[in-house]
């Protein structure tokens, strides 16, 4: 096991350029509140009145993972810590680790509310399987990130589903690891109280 310290880790956070800056100020100012150092703005691909806005958000991903500098952290711009967040938390280098969780999952073949899989991989770890999320997540590496992102496009175009869900599925063919007590949760009344949450094995 080795110790992650997200103040001091390479942080990318997608946010879409021109939105009013209040998304983007809010984030900013959090991130200092917390002692973030090494971060920027990564500029969300704008599909709005084109596309639905998943769409921009799974290119987005993988345009940050493509010209990214690893080891590092992605965040979307809607995330606050949770009650649990601390600074320094347990990784591994051969795998993504999530730092925020959802109870969103497709366990049963279909995107649905507990469909995530949790099992024990350490006292502050667990594996999951199924979950359909991508708010915060710390990459260790370019290869693991290229495993998870390449797939993102395809799932898109081919399956007209959210990239989250192709995420959910590589959680069952790569190892992946999450926080039992997530840093991190989306600020948004849609998705609160599904990633506000805890892993309860």
């Amino acid at each position: 096991m080795e110790q992650l310290d997200i103040r001091k880790t390479k942080t990318y956070v997608l946010s879409l350029h021109d939105q009013n800056n209040n998304r983007r100020k809010d984030i900013e100012e959090h991130l200092k509140t917390l002692d973030v150092e090494n971060w920027q703005f990564f500029d969300a691909i704008d599909v709005r009145g084109k596309l639905p806005y998943w769409v921009g958000c799974g290119l987005s991903h993988r345009e940050c993972l493509v010209g990214a500098e690893y080891p590092c952290i992605v965040y979307e711009d809607d995330v606050i810590s949770t009650s649990w967040f601390r600074p320094i938390v347990e990784c591994t280098n051969d795998a993504i680790l999530y730092l925020g969780l959802s109870q969103w999952g497709t366990s049963s073949g279909t995107s649905q509310l507990h469909g995530t899989e949790f099992s024990v991989y350490s006292d502050e770890l667990s594996v999951v399987k199924h979950m359909v999320s991508a708010h915060a997540i710390y990459y260790p590496n370019r290869e693991i990130a290229m495993k998870f992102s390449d797939g993102i496009v395809r799932c898109m175009l081919e399956h007209v589903r959210p990239f989250d869900e192709h995420y959910a599925l590589m959680q069952t063919k790569e190892k992946t690891l999450c926080l039992n007590q997530p840093l991190f949760y989306q600020n948004d009344p849609k998705t609160k109280h599904y990633t506000n949450i805890e892993v309860q094995l």
